[in-house]
């Protein structure tokens, strides 16, 4: 369940997660999804993939393993 934001949205980090494993990327999604203060715009499965959409209009931020 999630928390009331205690962020505006321009104020809360966004993430892309980028891992080639879709399970990782699945549990990624649950535990940080589920926090207040943080978005997740999308995910990708590689590198590449996760450039273009980091340089996309809703890719504000990336994290990668």
């Amino acid at each position: 369940m999630s928390e009331e934001p205690l962020l505006d949205d321009e104020e809360q980090p966004h993430l892309l997660l980028v891992d080639d494993d879709p399970m990782v990327r699945a549990g990624l999604r649950l535990i940080l999804g589920g926090a207040a203060d943080i978005v997740v715009t999308g995910e990708a499965a590689d590198g590449a993939a996760g450039v273009a959409a980091a340089n996309s209009p809703t890719g504000r931020a990336a994290t990668a393993r």
